[in-house]
């Protein structure tokens, strides 16, 4: 009877699947074969629940595909997917999904194709070792390419298939394209008979459904249901431990993909990745970290770097990261991208702040942001193009129709690449953010004849079509990756910000990070970001004074001729008055920020690393006990030091750091610095004054003190007048 049933519904796929059948026949009598396709973010595992929900939701997992041993900290990613149909469970209770969604899911090494009474099914996997550079920038893998090809006789519901593996090839970040093409012979085999262990192939509203978790385990996959969800992944799992042991490492329980993991970031430690993603299905988290993605196909509208349409291979699910504040009001919330780097993904920008202690989300709890991070496709994303260009305008758009925010409440930042990203995103679309901050932008490439090039020039889009946007520059002097000397270079060889990037944006700030490194420099300063977003959403941003009057052990003060009563007395050491930085702050108001900043790898609850002091659109960074300062990005001899190993120096080129005559001191929790020559780099005009006795004892004079000593004093005169009068009376008498 079985049997019949399944007859009985293979006749009704075959009738149903006509049209399908010619078109994939037309388009591919045979398979394709696949290279590996570079991606910068991989998975594993795919979840569909099984004890409620609406069945158009599937989730999985993720791990680097670069270096499968990074574990990802602070959260566990579990990205949401829509499907285009819903699944359903069938005869056996086997989950069926439509056929499509299939191949998307699996995109792009999965195909198939339906031949008369035959449906055949090709599906690609690669299998990944590190073999080196664990934990570093670049990696060698080895990729280990499989290839099942099933032939299904749906007149019979059986079918047969073919296994190849490949001999493993070496790769890895920045080392190529991945094409093995060696058959590895003692592994393969041919014509080998299968059954489907549940379920059949099913037509339902016009489509055509297979049994996923039954066919998936003929092509390298393996299945178990838990707490509400079918978990179908692969039999190779990526080694996603913490562990170097190679080659016989074993994958932690812990970090296996399963339901039943307890969720970091939970609100407690019973929460499991089931409960997560049962809440997000539900409705039941609309805040806090989600993620999302969707898929694209390759005859999306994509555009070349000067916005011509232009045809790229595409074909692939693609994830981006939301946190949404708890405080989301579509009102009043704002929204930043963060775009990634050459080695990152959609959680880089994220959960390496969160790895280092530095918990972002509280940042965006705090300034009620949106933090959207896209996927940039490659290994190293060209954010102004393609499927990057792409990614980033469809993970808006998702984003703002779920959590809208006003149209004037946009802003952009990203580091390394992604820095580059944000210089060119914003003058792609010139009219769409608020302000942007490029952390290190990797904005130079090496160039065909040698040296390096600037890469943000030569297309139909210039930052001149930004310069009046502010604009927030970082970069760090420990950077090696894009280094200080590349980026700012020497009076006599400018380098590439001061060639490329100053001269066009009229309304920038530039901030130096002493010390800082590539990826982490951003790190030190996201209040400095965050605050520079907010400043933009003022109505008016005010001007500093362009004249100050500071007074020796004083807390008095003036500015633009009005009186200014500051927190903390003005010192006077060897000679030269020191101000707290507060002072500086109380002085110039919403012009001038002060930041104690620590370095991501710093204790925050110890001193800062060093300070950093903004008038207006000027910096200056300031370091306790030292006499040396910095302006803004300027480069000194001090600095030369610091370069690509091999490089030659320029510290012949550069001139000696500015120096105070008196080393700022911290003193209370406030760091005091020379006044009159902090100001005046910061081209303030101060002035600095003695008090006279009257300024010095005002307070004294206006105090009920005063006429108490006013009424002795006036005693004693009136006493000493009848004293000398009563004197002159007895002379007059006695004479």
């Amino acid at each position: 009877m079985k049997h019949l049933m399944k007859h009985m519904l293979v006749t009704m796929v075959l009738f149903g699947l006509a049209d399908l059948a010619v078109h994939t026949k037309t388009q591919a009598e045979e398979l394709p074969e696949h290279s590996y396709v570079d991606f910068s973010s991989d998975r594993s595992t795919w979840f569909f629940r099984t004890d409620g929900g609406d069945r158009s939701m599937a989730f999985f997992d993720f791990f680097s595909p670069f270096d499968p041993t990074v574990k990802v900290e602070g959260y566990d990613p579990l990205t949401s997917y829509e499907l285009e149909h819903r699944y359903y469970f069938g005869e056996d209770d086997a989950l069926m999904v439509h056929i499509e969604d299939m191949k998307k899911m699996y995109d792009p090494y999965f195909d198939y194709t339906m031949e008369e009474d035959t449906l055949r099914i090709r599906h690609t996997a690669f299998d990944k070792l590190l073999t080196s550079g664990i934990g570093e920038r670049s990696t060698t893998i080895q990729y280990t390419k499989k290839v099942w090809d099933l032939s299904i006789d749906l007149s019979e519901v059986e079918g047969t298939y073919d296994y190849r593996e490949f001999q493993p090839v070496e790769g890895g970040r920045n080392k190529g394209a991945v094409t093995p093409d060696e058959l590895n012979e003692e592994a393969g085999f041919t014509g080998k008979s299968f059954t489907l262990s549940s379920g059949s192939i099913e037509q339902k509203e016009g489509g055509v459904y297979v049994p996923l978790a039954s066919l998936m385990e003929w092509m390298g996959k393996t299945s178990f249901e838990e707490q509400g969800y079918l978990t179908v992944q692969s039999e190779g799992l990526a080694d996603v431990t913490t562990s170097v042991d190679r080659p016989d490492v074993e994958v932690s329980d812990i970090v296996v993909p399963k339901p039943s993991n307890i969720w970091q970031g939970g609100e407690d430690e019973t929460y499991t990745w089931a409960d997560y993603m049962k809440d997000v299905e539900d409705g039941e988290r609309q805040t806090g970290w989600l993620w999302q993605s969707f898929h694209v196909a390759s005859d999306a509208s994509f555009k070349d770097e000067d916005g011509d349409p232009v045809h790229v291979k595409a074909d692939r699910i693609v994830p981006f990261s939301l946190y949404v504040p708890s405080t989301y009001d579509p009102e009043k919330t704002r929204l930043t991208f963060m775009l990634h780097g050459g080695t990152g993904n959609e959680h880089t920008p994220t959960y390496r702040l969160m790895k280092e202690g530095i918990p972002v989300e509280t940042y965006a709890e705090e300034y009620n942001y949106i933090l959207l991070s896209p996927n940039g496709w490659t290994q190293n994303p060209i954010w102004r193009e393609k499927q990057a260009l792409y990614s980033v305008e469809r993970s808006l758009a998702e984003a703002l129709q779920q959590f809208p925010v006003p149209d004037d409440h946009l802003f952009i930042t990203g580091n390394s690449l992604g820095g580059r990203g944000t210089l060119e995103i914003a003058a792609r679309f010139p009219d769409r953010f608020q302000a942007m901050a490029a952390t290190a932008p990797k904005i130079t490439d090496r160039a065909p004849e040698g040296g390096t090039m600037v890469n943000i020039e030569g297309t139909d889009y210039d930052l001149s079509a930004v310069k009046d946007l502010p604009a927030l520059i970082v970069q760090g002097t420990a950077d090696t990756t894009t280094s200080f000397k590349v980026q700012i270079g020497s009076g006599e060889s400018p380098g590439s910000i001061v060639s490329s990037v100053m001269p066009k944006l009229e309304n920038a700030r530039y901030m130096t990070v002493e010390n800082g490194d590539h990826s982490y420099s951003y790190a030190a300063v996201l209040e400095p970001i965050f605050d520079f977003f907010e400043d933009q959403l003022t109505e008016e941003n005010a001007e500093a004074a362009d004249t100050a009057v500071l007074y020796k052990e004083s807390a008095r003060a003036a500015a633009n001729g009005e009186q200014v009563k500051l927190d903390q007395n003005t010192e006077v050491v060897n000679g030269t008055m020191m101000v707290a930085l507060s002072s500086v702050k109380e002085l110039y108001k919403a012009s001038a920020d002060v930041y104690p900043i620590h370095l991501y790898d710093s204790d925050s609850e110890q001193p800062a690393d060093y300070w950093t002091l903004v008038v207006n659109n000027q910096t200056m960074n300031i370091t306790p006990g030292e006499e040396a300062y910095r302006l803004n990005m300027e480069r000194y001899k001090e600095d030369a030091k610091v370069t690509r190993s091999g490089a030659p120096s320029d510290e012949d080129q550069l001139d000696a750091s500015p120096v105070f005559t008196e080393a700022p001191y911290e003193k209370n929790g406030e760091l005091y610095v020379p006044a009159e020559e902090v100001l005046t780099a910061l081209g303030l005009d101060v002035t600095i004054r003695e008090e006279n006795v009257w300024q010095k004892y005002r307070a004294f004079w206006g105090s009920g003190a005063a006429v108490i000593v006013f009424a002795l004093i006036g005693g004693w005169v009136i006493f000493r007048k009848r004293s000398a009068s009563k004197s002159e009376s007895n002379q007059r008498k006695q004479a």
